[in-house]
């Protein structure tokens, strides 16, 4: 681990049926998504994920800056070959995002890690 980023709480991944998920249980911060937009890249570089599942049922307040933060790192895992997925969005932040502007452009949300993984399956 980078000794410049050990105080910062870093997001766990892990290699699931070939999609690196990545479940975000800790407060976004400029930091935090800067070491997670690293370790994410790394990470799907070494494994070569098929695809990038991003969680964030654990995310209670996500503001327009930290979206498009995602967002951009999202972009990078596809460039990648990673295929970016979003789940867990909670009803109120998704209606904030909406209200801003925010759009899912260049990936797909869903509800569930399952659903997506059920995506995945059926896309081939």
């Amino acid at each position: 681990m980078n000794s410049a980023h050990s105080d910062i709480d870093r997001v766990p991944m892990q290699l699931v049926q070939g999609c690196l998920v990545a479940s975000v249980q800790v407060e976004l911060s400029p930091e935090v998504l800067h070491v997670f937009q690293q370790d994410l890249l790394e990470a799907v570089r070494r494994t070569r994920a098929r695809a990038t599942v991003l969680d964030l049922s654990g995310v209670s307040i996500l503001d327009s800056r930290d979206f498009r933060s995602i967002e951009r790192t999202l972009e990078m895992a596809s460039l990648l070959g990673a295929q970016p997925l979003l789940v867990g969005i909670r009803p109120g932040i998704a209606a904030s995002l909406s209200e801003l502007g925010a759009q899912c452009a260049g990936f797909a949300a869903f509800s569930t890690l399952e659903r997506a993984l059920e995506h995945l399956d059926s896309a081939g």
